[in-house]
């Protein structure tokens, strides 16, 4: 069983970004290879719908919650050449998660919490990081800093400061408490092109080739649309903004690459 392809987004807190990282961004990691990638929903409010998704949703209740992870087991041990993703719900929805892993001991998976700025999100980090750890003393958890205003590590820090601290607002630093259970942290840019394809139904890794292909090309393109008029002309080279927005969007997640390490 290839570990590294096997992924639960779990965290106490809800409105953290769990979706987001789930759908948009740790799909990113397998953006060049001709892989399946399924995500489980486990979440009584949340059903994703993305128009002709390469991401392959299997969406369960949460009080369906052994017949939903007996399903992810399954699939994590006999589909070895595909990416598993477990999108918990939020609170005690994550907690039942992890507590029904905990009792069919189901290991080899991929911890990812995210958390975003607010002060008080530490606790619930920290009693993530106990739920897994009761399952797997050696598992491999990984911490997303979700809507960073900006990738550097003052700003980062600057922006967490409940995880940080703060001596400008005399607030103590509390990452040591959980340094030595996480193997890495990394910073997750916020955009408003999240939004912007969740309107439009989208998913980035679903709009990753074509905005390849349209940046590449963009010579042929605009060839092509300047024979069929001015109005076609400024639609597609709106299109072809947003496409570059996007491969720049991507650019800055490829830090997420370093989780399969």
């Amino acid at each position: 069983m290839n570990t590294k392809r096997n992924y639960c987004v779990p965290q106490t807190k809800g409105g953290v970004g769990k979706s987001v990282l789930s759908v948009h961004v740790i799909p990113m990691i397998y953006k060049d290879e001709d892989i399946k990638v399924n995500i489980f929903e486990l979440d009584n409010n949340n059903k994703s719908s993305l128009s002709n998704s390469k991401l392959q949703f299997k969406t369960f209740r949460i009080d369906k919650s052994e017949e939903a992870i007996n399903k992810v087991y399954f699939d994590l041990v006999t589909n070895n050449n595909e990416v598993n993703i477990i999108d918990c719900g939020g609170g005690d929805d994550t907690i039942a998660v992890l507590d029904y892993i905990k009792k069919i001991d189901m290991k080899d998976i991929v911890y990812i919490i995210p958390v975003n700025d607010d002060i008080e999100q530490f606790d619930n980090v920290a009693e993530t990081i106990k739920a897994i750890k009761d399952i797997d003393k050696k598992a491999d958890i990984h911490i997303f800093f979700n809507r960073c205003n900006d990738l550097t590590e003052d700003s980062v820090k600057k922006q967490f400061v409940g995880f940080f601290g703060s001596e400008v607002y005399n607030i103590e630093s509390k990452i040591e408490k959980i340094f030595k259970d996480v193997k890495s942290f990394t910073f997750v840019l916020n955009s408003p092109l999240f939004g912007i394809l969740k309107s439009h139904k989208i998913s980035l890794y679903d709009s990753y080739k074509s905005s390849k292909d349209l940046v590449e090309n963009i010579v042929t393109y605009r060839q092509k649309w300047a024979k069929e008029g001015q109005e076609v002309f400024n639609n597609n080279i709106a299109k072809f903004r947003f496409a570059k927005d996007i491969l720049e969007l991507i650019d800055n997640l490829s830090i997420i690459n370093k989780i399969k390490d």
